[in-house]
């Protein structure tokens, strides 16, 4: 919490790091799209610049630092992007989380970017939580035209610990197995949840189809970890996390 520290702050930044001496520090912070669009400094100084100083600030102290970015960073003309292709952001939220990549791997040698997509999890503002939500009404549309990576909040961490462990640093795409339009992958919730609901498939408002789908060959092979395919961890989740948080 931004109350507990200011990640935009060097100093405090200095400081609580050095206090902690983490061995691994994991950023999860970040500002998004309509955020962005509303204040760019704050973009920036929370997507960019303060990756930079907690990823200077491990250094100081020999933590590994893993900060988690995003599908964004790809301009979503191909699908199936590997680490290796080059990042073409097209939005604020995209131009500066990967901003804010370069920035971490420049300040410690020690540094695992962790590019993830569509995420979900037991906490709200997420794609599980809004469609079960606005299922309830019976009756939804859904883009079919944006293809990505429906991936669980747990398989997240569970990728974030085979990298650690294999000490691998460096950008990883960690996302669950295969690829989902927004459309596959509300009837798959709807279905899961049980909710009577017709779903309509639409086009998206500007016309501009995208598929920011990642690759996670390269994780799979180089820390032996096999990250579930989405239907699977979306069933995993919705058997036993979804009910705890309180959304069906």
């Amino acid at each position: 919490m931004k109350s507990d520290l200011d990640i935009t702050d060097l100093e405090k930044v200095e400081k609580t790091v050095a206090m902690v001496k983490p061995d691994v520090l994991i950023n999860c912070a970040a500002l998004r799209n309509k955020t962005c669009m509303r204040n760019h400094l704050n973009a920036y100084m929370v997507n960019a610049f303060a990756a930079y100083y907690l990823s200077a600030a491990c250094k100081v102290c020999g933590a590994v630092f893993v900060h988690i970015s995003t599908d964004y960073v790809f301009d979503g003309r191909t699908g199936n992007y590997t680490e290796e292709e080059k990042a073409n952001p097209e939005g604020i939220y995209g131009r500066t989380k990967y901003m804010g990549e370069r920035l971490a791997l420049k300040a410690n040698g020690q540094c695992l970017i962790m590019r993830t997509a569509w995420l979900y999890g037991r906490h709200g503002g997420n794609f599980v939580h809004d469609i079960i939500k606005k299922a309830k009404s019976g009756y939804i549309d859904v883009v079919d035209d944006q293809t990505g990576n429906p991936t669980s909040a747990a398989e997240l961490v569970s990728m974030i610990g085979a990298a650690v462990n294999a000490k691998r640093y460096g950008i990883y795409h960690a996302v669950c197995g295969g690829q989902a339009s927004r459309y596959d992958f509300a009837k798959k919730i709807v279905e899961l949840a049980g909710i009577p609901c017709s779903i309509r498939a639409v086009k998206t408002e500007n016309g501009k189809s995208a598929n920011t789908s990642l690759s996670n060959r390269k994780l799979r092979g180089e820390t032996g970890y096999e990250p579930a395919e989405w239907r699977q961890a979306l069933t995993d989740y919705m058997r036993n996390e979804a009910i705890i948080a309180n959304i069906l």
